[in-house]
């Protein structure tokens, strides 16, 4: 197992047996929190009422892997890429003020 920043270049040896390697990634916050690179972000309740609203919640799917249920997968997939990955494409100085924000442990 291993825990780290999302930006972080995933460092390990190729995986060189006939088995997959697995990866999971789960993302808590509380309910104010906001989403500031991407509209359209969404979120499972997993404790609590949430009165700010600051996320679409994804419903429960209806079967495994369904139309709707892969429509609402890729769409989250887009979101999430579009939130993540704008700081990359942004000047410069503008990744370089957000990279002196991360945690020490995240900058190599």
């Amino acid at each position: 197992m291993s825990i780290h920043h999302v930006r972080v270049i995933h460092g390990s040896e190729p995986n060189r047996t006939d088995d997959r390697r697995i990866g999971m990634v789960l993302r808590f916050c509380a309910t104010d929190v906001r989403q500031t690179k991407a509209d359209g972000d969404r979120a499972i309740l997993v404790k609590g009422r949430d009165t700010h609203r600051h996320f679409e919640m994804i419903p429960r799917p209806r079967e495994d892997l369904g139309p709707a249920e892969r429509r609402l997968a890729r769409a989250h997939g887009l979101t999430r890429h579009k939130a993540l990955m704008e700081d990359a494409t942004a000047p410069r100085s503008r990744r370089d003020s957000a990279a002196r924000n991360l945690p020490s442990s995240s900058r190599r």
